[in-house]
């Protein structure tokens, strides 16, 4: 059958008598989906041919002796159902319309993201002292995955101090408590857990930047 219109009537009436309400709107799910990954082709690569080559064994099951004949069956009827798909669920002019609202969406989505991107979110600006609590300071930016030795690595060309030998300390209670941070510890969390501390008690907290006592010690001189 050469005609898609054709074609679209020919699979509503194999599937409708084997298909429940439940299962029929979860192949046109499925398919709304692929075939809108198919309208963008040209970013992502996702043919009609590369999504059925990996969908059709998922979806169906052809039968037949082989292996090689199945994949090629389910490639072929799953690659005709994602073409087919408008015409096969007999879309109206506001299905039409809400399918084009979605590929605007993601054209503009491509758009931004071949741009200049601002800032990731989660990112914290904070103040880290220079050596002591009441000297110079600098503000750092603090992501999720930024750890001590990044603040260290960070600062160590504005200390003219290699980054090996500095670390970054926690000063809590107004000074009362002070704990090196271990080099691989995230700095985010560090201050994120100020949060639990009494007002009173975390408004004097600060990160200084210091040399490493521990390196200073145990290297031979």
């Amino acid at each position: 059958i050469t005609d898609d219109e054709e074609r679209a009537n020919t699979y509503r009436t194999i599937l409708s008598p084997v298909l429940n309400l439940i299962a029929g709107s979860t192949l046109r799910r499925i398919l709304a989906h692929l075939h809108c990954l198919s309208q963008q082709s040209s970013k992502n690569l996702m043919t009609v041919e590369n999504i059925s080559a990996v969908w059709g064994p998922t979806l169906m099951h052809a039968g037949g002796k082989s292996a090689e004949d199945w994949n090629k069956a389910e490639t072929a009827v799953v690659g005709d159902l994602i073409k087919l798909y408008p015409k096969l669920f007999q879309l109206s002019p506001a299905d039409l319309a809400k399918e084009a609202r979605i590929l605007e969406v993601l054209e503009r989505h491509h758009s931004s993201n071949n741009g200049v991107r601002g800032a990731p979110s989660g990112d914290l600006k904070i103040w880290i002292y220079l050596f002591q609590r009441d000297g110079e300071c600098c503000n750092v930016t603090i992501g999720p995955q930024k750890t001590a030795y990044d603040v260290c690595r960070e600062l160590a060309e504005k200390t003219k101090i290699p980054a090996h030998e500095l670390c970054l300390e926690e000063s809590t209670l107004a000074g009362a408590l002070q704990r090196p941070l271990h080099h691989a510890e995230k700095v985010l969390e560090v201050v994120a857990r100020w949060g639990y501390c009494d007002s009173e008690d975390r408004k004097d907290n600060v990160l200084i930047l210091k040399k490493d006592r521990l390196y200073r010690d145990i290297v031979p001189r």
